[in-house]
């Protein structure tokens, strides 16, 4: 997971290098702050994921950072750690827009979950709401090209039309592959998807999805290769859960790789089963995001934005092999592949 950032506002210097020393060790990146007013600089200069808050502040209260922090409409969760126990003040702190209220005095560890499942809640809120902008954006280009077409317009035929009609299929097969990932998504996390074992022929299954994609590889002037080794042999896996991977590496390599680029997969016998590669020559992936790109909803830096993509394919793939115990291993070198 990616390191979250969290700004502690408290006046307290020792609370402040307490609480502090327990979260960076715990992997979170932080900063403090000792009023208010340096609050609201540190949001902007830090950009928090999550804020932990005093109430008695100098310059600026708690209470009304929260409020400026909501009428601005930020998206970041808001923990008030005060000493102001009563039930009116915890009242006048969630009215403030606080999404929880500690007490001091408190437990440091009590303090780490309750940060932890905030930041869990925001990270799929903000799943959310990216899904629902990418399903928006893609349902209004159907939308537009389709009232074009039906206009009776002289001007719209011939390649003008075709491109228009290819538009919409590209629109139509990108938003069924989205419900797909979200469906997949919900079943494996759910524990809702129950695996059933069966003899699997993977080089048929990589097959059957490798030829799926060559009309978007044709499209984008890549070269697709596919190669089997005559030796490998079937094994006990899920067959969905198999063809979900391959679309969702596979359909990656072809979606990220250049215009006139190359993707090889190949199936290998391995010791203790079988080894695949999918393997392409495009952007390549930053040595920065390494680390986080099966994190749920994670799409790196360099990522085209006409690529479209929920960030949700490699953390589906590793999801799902995980549940079948196999497992997944990746390499990149930015402008390599």
């Amino acid at each position: 997971m990616k390191k979250e950032k969290v700004l502690i506002v408290e006046d307290e210097l020792d609370l402040l290098d307490l609480v502090d020393f327990n979260l960076t060790r715990k992997g979170f990146v932080t900063a403090g702050a000792l009023d208010g007013l340096e609050a609201m600089e540190k949001i902007e200069s830090f950009n928090p994921d999550i804020m932990v808050l005093d109430l008695m502040l100098p310059k600026l209260d708690g209470w009304e950072v929260c409020r400026r922090l909501r009428r601005e409409k930020r998206n970041i969760p808001v923990i008030m750690l005060t000493a102001k126990c009563m039930p009116d003040d915890k009242v006048k702190g969630l009215e403030a827009g606080a999404d929880d209220y500690v007490t001091k005095p408190f437990n440091i560890k009590e303090l780490v979950i309750r940060i932890e499942n905030l930041l869990e809640k925001k990270r799929d809120k903000d799943l959310h709401r990216m899904l629902v902008h990418e399903m928006t954006n893609s349902i209004s280009a159907i939308g537009g090209y389709s009232r074009i077409l039906s206009k009776k317009d002289e001007a719209l035929c011939g390649e003008k039309k075709s491109a228009y009609l290819m538009n919409i299929s590209r629109q139509v097969n990108y938003t069924t592959e989205l419900i797909s990932e979200i469906n997949a998504l919900i079943e494996a996390e759910s524990g809702g998807l129950s695996l059933r074992t069966e003899r699997c022929d993977v080089p048929e299954i990589a097959a059957r999805v490798s030829e799926s994609y060559k009309g978007m590889a044709h499209e984008k002037g890549i070269a697709m290769t596919f190669t089997a080794d005559e030796t490998v042999r079937e094994i006990e896996a899920d067959p969905f859960a198999i063809k979900q991977v391959f679309m969702n590496l596979i359909g990656n390599a072809v979606k990220y790789c250049g215009e006139g680029g190359l993707v090889e997969i190949s199936v290998k016998a391995a010791l203790n089963g079988v080894f695949v590669s999918v393997r392409d020559n495009g952007a390549g992936i930053p040595r920065h995001d390494l680390p986080y790109i099966f994190d749920k909803g994670y799409r790196a830096g360099n990522a085209p934005k006409n690529a479209g993509g929920s960030g949700l394919g490699l953390h589906i793939a590793k999801t799902l092999l995980d549940k079948m115990g196999a497992t997944i291993t990746f390499g990149s070198v930015e402008g390599e592949g």
